[in-house]
Protein backbone atom coordinates (compact mmCIF):
# COMPACT_ATOMS: atom_id res chain seq x y z
CA UNK A 1 0.00 0.00 0.00
CA UNK A 2 1.51 3.41 -0.74
CA UNK A 3 0.44 6.73 1.16
CA UNK A 4 -0.93 9.56 -1.08
CA UNK A 5 2.26 11.32 -1.82
CA UNK A 6 3.62 8.10 -3.32
CA UNK A 7 0.80 7.81 -5.41
CA UNK A 8 0.78 11.32 -6.95
CA UNK A 9 4.65 10.93 -7.45
CA UNK A 10 4.10 7.80 -9.27
CA UNK A 11 1.52 8.81 -11.57
CA UNK A 12 3.70 12.02 -12.28
CA UNK A 13 6.65 9.80 -13.20
CA UNK A 14 4.15 7.58 -15.58
CA UNK A 15 3.15 10.82 -17.05
CA UNK A 16 6.28 11.76 -17.69
CA UNK A 17 7.33 8.80 -19.49
CA UNK A 18 3.98 8.34 -21.37
CA UNK A 19 4.54 12.05 -23.05
CA UNK A 20 7.92 10.73 -24.25
CA UNK A 21 6.61 7.77 -26.02
CA UNK A 22 6.75 7.56 -29.94
CA UNK A 23 4.27 6.29 -32.27
CA UNK A 24 0.80 7.20 -29.52
CA UNK A 25 -2.16 8.71 -30.29
CA UNK A 26 -3.01 9.08 -26.82
CA UNK A 27 -2.58 7.95 -23.11
CA UNK A 28 -4.12 8.08 -19.75
CA UNK A 29 -2.83 6.76 -16.70
CA UNK A 30 -3.90 5.46 -13.48
CA UNK A 31 -3.12 3.17 -10.42
CA UNK A 32 -3.70 -0.63 -10.93
CA UNK A 33 -6.25 -2.09 -8.38
CA UNK A 34 -5.78 -5.24 -6.91
CA UNK A 35 -7.97 -7.12 -9.33
CA UNK A 36 -7.77 -5.40 -12.63
CA UNK A 37 -5.69 -7.68 -14.95
CA UNK A 38 -6.04 -10.43 -12.59
CA UNK A 39 -5.72 -12.98 -15.53
CA UNK A 40 -2.92 -10.77 -17.10
CA UNK A 41 -0.63 -10.51 -13.57
CA UNK A 42 -0.98 -13.99 -13.59
CA UNK A 43 0.44 -14.77 -16.96
CA UNK A 44 2.77 -12.28 -16.61
CA UNK A 45 4.23 -13.61 -13.24
CA UNK A 46 4.34 -16.84 -14.96
CA UNK A 47 6.18 -15.20 -17.91
CA UNK A 48 8.66 -13.74 -15.18
CA UNK A 49 9.68 -16.67 -13.36
CA UNK A 50 13.62 -17.36 -13.05
CA UNK A 51 12.60 -21.18 -13.10
CA UNK A 52 10.23 -21.69 -16.06
CA UNK A 53 11.51 -21.98 -19.78
CA UNK A 54 8.83 -19.94 -21.63
CA UNK A 55 7.85 -21.41 -25.31
CA UNK A 56 9.36 -17.65 -26.01
CA UNK A 57 11.51 -16.25 -28.51
CA UNK A 58 15.44 -16.42 -27.41
CA UNK A 59 18.10 -14.09 -28.31
CA UNK A 60 21.66 -14.16 -27.36
CA UNK A 61 22.75 -10.66 -25.78
CA UNK A 62 23.70 -8.56 -27.41
CA UNK A 63 20.79 -8.27 -29.75
CA UNK A 64 20.13 -5.82 -32.32
CA UNK A 65 16.99 -3.83 -31.28
CA UNK A 66 15.39 -4.13 -34.83
CA UNK A 67 15.40 -7.95 -34.01
CA UNK A 68 13.62 -7.49 -30.86
CA UNK A 69 10.99 -5.32 -32.41
CA UNK A 70 10.69 -7.58 -35.53
CA UNK A 71 9.89 -10.80 -33.16
CA UNK A 72 7.10 -8.88 -31.98
CA UNK A 73 5.64 -7.48 -34.90
CA UNK A 74 5.70 -10.98 -36.21
CA UNK A 75 4.07 -13.01 -32.92
CA UNK A 76 1.53 -10.35 -32.91
CA UNK A 77 0.97 -10.37 -36.43
CA UNK A 78 0.30 -6.97 -36.54
CA UNK A 79 1.82 -3.02 -36.65
CA UNK A 80 -1.35 -1.13 -37.25
CA UNK A 81 -3.15 0.64 -34.16
CA UNK A 82 -4.10 -1.00 -31.06
CA UNK A 83 -4.72 -0.18 -27.30
CA UNK A 84 -2.86 -1.65 -24.55
CA UNK A 85 -1.85 -1.20 -20.79
CA UNK A 86 2.10 -0.55 -20.10
CA UNK A 87 2.63 -1.58 -16.51
CA UNK A 88 4.63 1.17 -14.77
CA UNK A 89 6.48 0.09 -11.70
CA UNK A 90 4.43 -2.78 -11.39
CA UNK A 91 1.49 -0.57 -9.55
CA UNK A 92 0.84 2.03 -12.02
CA UNK A 93 -1.14 1.98 -15.93
CA UNK A 94 -0.13 3.41 -18.89
CA UNK A 95 -3.24 2.78 -20.81
CA UNK A 96 -2.48 4.30 -24.91
CA UNK A 97 -3.44 3.56 -28.00
CA UNK A 98 -0.90 2.89 -30.69
CA UNK A 99 -0.79 3.96 -34.06
CA UNK A 100 2.85 3.21 -34.68
CA UNK A 101 3.92 -0.20 -32.99
CA UNK A 102 7.76 -0.19 -34.32
CA UNK A 103 8.25 3.87 -32.99
CA UNK A 104 5.96 2.93 -29.82
CA UNK A 105 8.77 -0.08 -29.11
CA UNK A 106 12.20 1.84 -29.90
CA UNK A 107 10.92 4.98 -27.93
CA UNK A 108 10.07 2.73 -25.19
CA UNK A 109 13.34 0.96 -24.98
CA UNK A 110 14.78 3.94 -24.94
CA UNK A 111 13.57 5.36 -22.36
CA UNK A 112 14.14 2.14 -20.15
CA UNK A 113 17.48 1.82 -21.68
CA UNK A 114 16.26 -1.90 -21.46
CA UNK A 115 14.18 -4.22 -23.41
CA UNK A 116 12.02 -5.00 -20.28
CA UNK A 117 8.35 -5.00 -21.38
CA UNK A 118 5.16 -6.12 -20.01
CA UNK A 119 2.09 -4.74 -22.37
CA UNK A 120 -1.33 -6.07 -21.67
CA UNK A 121 -4.40 -6.39 -23.90
CA UNK A 122 -7.95 -6.64 -23.59
CA UNK A 123 -9.32 -7.14 -27.22
CA UNK A 124 -8.48 -9.99 -27.28
CA UNK A 125 -7.00 -10.89 -23.95
CA UNK A 126 -3.37 -11.51 -24.12
CA UNK A 127 0.34 -10.00 -22.71
CA UNK A 128 3.52 -9.25 -24.12
CA UNK A 129 6.13 -9.78 -21.70
CA UNK A 130 9.95 -9.17 -22.83
CA UNK A 131 12.65 -10.09 -20.50
CA UNK A 132 16.37 -8.63 -20.99
CA UNK A 133 19.36 -10.21 -18.47
CA UNK A 134 22.86 -10.02 -19.40
CA UNK A 135 22.72 -13.48 -21.52
CA UNK A 136 19.35 -13.65 -23.42
CA UNK A 137 15.78 -11.98 -24.28
CA UNK A 138 13.04 -13.24 -24.13
CA UNK A 139 9.82 -12.36 -26.07
CA UNK A 140 7.04 -14.01 -24.27
CA UNK A 141 3.54 -13.69 -26.25
CA UNK A 142 -0.13 -15.49 -24.83
CA UNK A 143 -3.32 -15.28 -25.75
CA UNK A 144 -6.29 -16.28 -23.19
Amino acid sequence: MINKLEEKILLRRASSFAENLKGIESFTVSLLEENDFSWHKKELEIARAIDIKNKGLYFQQPVEESKVIASVLRVMKLDKCLSCCLIFEGLCGVFVRVNDLQSFLQSIFKLSGTYDLSLVFESPDGIINISDDEYEVEVYHKLK
